[in-house]
């Protein structure tokens, strides 16, 4: 899919929505960037962020986005991690370990072995009793 065709598949909201989160937003973060009159509480913000983000459209976005950072950096993920693991490894020979685990961490981010999740212990029961315009 061209840039212009994944464009032209998103809202205007859905955009502002995909380029916050290619900046670097949290994708709640991003969502209220991109909602700015919704009222929803986090937790139902959440959901909807993360409902918006796993949609067709706004992936194809997101990788068209991430691709074009990419090549506008000069950054490959390959050398990402390469120059992590090697900031690890100086670390590791310092005695620093807490900087060490945190280069480690991040390469096992980046590579995507880790997923950000977000787990909602209270009673949503709650939320059954408010309108849509209330949440």
């Amino acid at each position: 899919m061209g840039r212009t065709n994944d464009i032209d598949a998103l809202i205007l909201k859905e955009e502002v929505f995909c380029r916050g989160i290619a900046s670097g937003l949290k994708q709640i973060d991003a969502w209220r960037q991109a909602y700015p009159e919704s009222r929803a509480h986090d937790k139902s913000a959440s959901v909807t962020s993360s409902n918006l983000v796993r949609t067709e459209r706004v992936q194809a976005r997101l990788a068209t986005l991430r691709a074009d950072l990419r090549e506008y950096t000069g950054i490959t993920l390959r050398e990402h991690v390469a120059t992590l693991a090697s900031l690890r490894d100086g670390a590791e020979a310092a005695g620093q370990y807490g900087p060490a685990v945190t280069a480690e961490a991040n390469r096992g981010k980046v590579s995507g072995l880790y997923i950000d999740r977000v787990e909602h212990t209270g009673n949503v029961a709650i939320f059954a009793s408010r309108s849509d315009e209330d949440l």
